[in-house]
C-alpha cells in the first residue's frame, strides 16, 4: 500500500466524498474522524438537524429531501451515508460505510491478516455501540428516564468492563502500550478503520460516566488508557479535534443523555 493515505490523499488520488449525519457525534464521529485524518480532498459533511415538534415527535425537512432523492438510488438509505461523487454510489448502514470509507481511503489494513482483524474488531465494538444506544433512547429497552438511571449501574460495572477486557486483551497481543518497544493500535503500528469507532466509543463512555459521577471505566485499563491518550494526540486527527463537529453533543436530543 505504501504510504499514500499517512501523507494526506491527492486530488487525482480520492474521489470526492460527500458524507451525512445527524449534528451530534453518534455513530458519525467515525466517520468525519476518517475524512480528517485523510485530509479528503473536496470532502463535504452535510449536518442535519432535528427540531421538536408540539405532539413531541421529531423534525428534520433537510433530511427529509436529501432521503427522499438518495433513497432513489438506495432503498436502503440511512444515517449515516456516504455519497461518491465520481460515480455517484451511495452506501449507507454504519457498518458498511465505515468499511467504504476504509477502502478508499486505505485504512482497512494493509494485507488480508490486518483486514480480517479489522473488520472482526468493528464489528465487536458495534456491540459496545448499540448496548450505549439502547441504553440512552427511549426507544426499546429504557422508556422512561427513571429506568435508564437505574440501567447505568450494570452498564458502567459490568457491561462496559467486560468490553473493555476483551480490548485490553486485543492490545497485549498486539505488542503492548507506549513502554513498549513498537507500541501499536488495534490491528497494527497504524491506525485503521476499526480504531476510528473504538476511541468514539471510549470517549463517549468516559464522558457519560463522568457526568453521572461513576468511576472512570478505563481506570482499570492500562493498555486501553494508553491507546486512548496515543490516538487522541495523533497529528493528523487535530484538525478534527479542533472543528466544531468534535464539540458536537454525543447523542442526538430525543436521548436522555447527549453529552457535556
Amino acid at each position: 500500500m505504501g504510504n499514500s493515505c499517512f501523507a494526506g490523499l491527492s486530488p487525482q488520488s480520492s474521489p470526492k466524498i460527500t458524507t451525512g449525519y445527524w449534528k451530534c457525534r453518534g455513530l458519525g464521529a467515525p466517520v468525519r474522524m476518517m475524512c480528517c485524518y485523510v485530509n479528503s480532498p473536496g470532502w463535504e459533511d452535510k449536518q442535519y438537524e432535528v427540531r421538536a415538534k408540539q405532539n413531541g415527535s421529531w423534525l428534520c425537512r433537510e433530511w427529509d429531501a436529501d432521503k427522499k432523492e438518495l433513497a432513489a438510488q438506495n432503498p436502503l438509505l440511512t444515517l449515516p451515508y456516504v455519497k461518491n461523487q465520481n460515480n455517484g454510489e451511495v452506501v449507507s448502514q454504519f457498518t458498511a460505510v465505515y468499511l467504504y470509507l476504509g477502502r478508499v481511503f486505505e485504512l482497512n489494513g494493509q494485507d488480508a491478516q490486518e483486514r480480517t482483524s479489522n473488520e472482526q474488531i468493528l464489528f465487536y465494538s458495534h456491540n459496545i455501540a448499540l448496548t450505549t444506544i439502547d441504553l440512552v433512547y427511549p426507544f426499546k429497552v429504557d422508556k422512561e428516564r427513571g429506568t435508564f438511571v437505574e440501567a447505568l449501574a450494570p452498564y458502567f460495572r459490568q457491561q462496559i468492563p467486560e468490553h473493555y477486557r476483551k480490548l485490553e486483551q486485543l492490545l497485549l497481543k498486539r505488542g503492548g502500550g507506549s513502554k513498549s518497544p513498537s507500541p501499536t493500535f488495534l490491528v497494527g503500528p497504524r491506525p485503521c478503520t476499526c480504531d476510528f469507532h473504538v476511541w468514539e466509543m471510549l470517549d463517549q463512555v468516559q464522558a457519560m460516566a463522568e457526568q453521572y459521577q461513576y468511576d472512570a471505566p478505563l481506570r482499570d485499563f492500562e493498555l486501553l488508557t494508553d491507546y486512548y491518550e496515543r490516538f487522541r494526540k495523533l497529528e493528523r486527527l487535530q484538525r478534527y479535534f479542533e472543528s466544531e463537529a468534535s464539540r458536537f453533543p454525543i447523542h442526538n436530543k430525543m436521548a436522555y443523555y447527549t453529552g457535556p
